[in-house]
């Protein structure tokens, strides 16, 4: 829907150039900006390999308690009750944890990446109405909302080098999943680095492209 809305818009102005004033208008790539701004892609690259690294943690802690499932299907038929109460209790437990982290994983990520994408819209549509007033644009048309464009009209690698001159790149993204603002990270699923005393639980898409 937005791309036959903006192919529309396109059509109107052009259509209105026709019997008025010639309209001045520019286009931009914004997958292409999405690639090239440093800031962004640099920040989100920090991003996923942070989801990857804890990602990491939970496939470990996933096979642990899958072991300790197997070790208490080997032991059932000698082991006592109590024992494989305690047994049960603690996969239980482990696996409570492990859910919970997942859940403060994937919700921090989702934040910071919200923040990020926030931010940094801000700052391309700033740099893009600069260049546009410089040029003495009337309208800027984002390059997928186009049937056809001619590359006179491209202000893309204008407005991705004014980004990377003007905007350093991020520093590196703290994952915080303390669900607190102090900026200490929660503990790991309990597997890691050690098994928590009983009873204790455990702690896609540039903005601007069309869907």
């Amino acid at each position: 829907m937005k791309k036959i809305l903006g192919i529309a818009f396109a059509i109107v102005i052009i259509a209105g150039a026709a019997y008025s004033a010639p309209v001045n208008v520019g286009v931009v790539d914004m997958a292409k900006v999405s690639e090239g701004y440093e800031r962004y892609s640099s920040a989100r690259k920090d991003l996923e390999k942070k989801k990857a690294e804890l990602q990491s943690i939970v496939d470990q802690e996933e096979q642990s308690i899958l072991q300790l499932i197997n070790e208490l299907e080997t032991v059932r038929a000698t082991a006592t009750q109590e024992e494989i109460g305690n047994r049960r209790s603690e996969i239980e437990r482990r696996d409570k944890d492990l859910r919970e982290f997942v859940i403060q994983t994937n919700t921090q990520f989702r934040d910071e990446l919200d923040t990020l994408q926030f931010r940094t819209k801000d700052e391309v549509e700033t740099v893009v109405i600069e260049i546009s007033r410089k040029l003495g644009l009337d309208v800027v048309l984002e390059r997928n909302m186009t049937l056809f464009t001619n590359e006179s009209l491209e202000i893309t690698n204008m407005v991705i080098a004014e980004l990377n001159n003007r905007y350093k790149p991020l520093p590196p993204v703290r994952m915080n999943l303390s669900g607190n603002s102090s900026g200490a990270t929660s503990t790991p699923p309990t597997a890691f680095p050690s098994p928590a005393p009983a009873g204790r639980s455990g702690n896609t898409g540039w903005p601007f492209t069309s869907r």
